[in-house]
């Protein structure tokens, strides 16, 4: 398999997040995602950039950084990687990307309105209306649980995540464990 098709959805995955995280501000959307070009050769700092400086996440051990398979500065798939991620259309259309949303949440609630009006029902407007607004209370109620937490052998409270496999991706993926949802006391007849 290519280096470059190896690293195709960590910077898919990197595109996302820096669209979530660049604060609505394009110039710094765009200094987010460049900075994949000298994160696929394990360099994490930016000096030059303007908003974003360095990566936030934690650094990498020893294992970690010997398991990842690196692009070499100046090698072929390198190159190609700046030449793709830097050409100025690109770099402009993320400009303009930094007011996009995830959809995530729009899926959720979607999926919660189901509860309170399954597709297999027919209901009046009324019926539907409240249905809509019973749903949209009890997602706003449940929309900022915290990760759920658990002690370690030391005392010391760590984040809690499943693991589950997708099927779209065929790869096992790390998700986030929440505190308990609050059950809604609302139903419709």
């Amino acid at each position: 398999m290519n280096i470059l098709a190896k690293w195709a959805r960590n910077i898919s995955n990197h595109l996302c997040w820096s669209i979530d995280t660049c604060n609505g501000n394009g110039k710094e959307l765009a200094e987010r995602f460049t900075s994949v070009i000298h994160h696929t050769v394990n360099k994490h700092r930016f000096p030059n950039n303007k908003f974003y400086k360095k990566c936030e996440h934690p650094k990498y051990t020893r294992e970690e950084t010997k398991s990842k398979e690196w692009l070499v500065i100046g090698s072929a798939p390198h190159e190609k990687l700046i030449k793709i991620i830097l050409q100025a259309s690109l770099v402009k259309d993320l400009e303009h990307m930094a007011e996009q949303i995830n959809t995530t949440l729009l899926e959720v609630f979607h999926a919660e309105k189901i509860r309170y009006l399954p597709k297999s029902v027919y209901y009046r407007m009324e019926k539907m209306i409240l249905g809509t607004q019973i749903a949209i209370l009890d997602h706003h109620y449940n929309i900022d649980r915290e990760q759920k937490q658990s002690l370690d052998d030391e005392g010391m409270p760590k984040l809690l995540y499943s693991i589950a496999y997708s099927k779209a991706n065929k790869r096992r993926v790390a998700k986030i464990i929440k505190e308990k949802k609050v059950t809604s006391i609302y139903t419709i007849s």
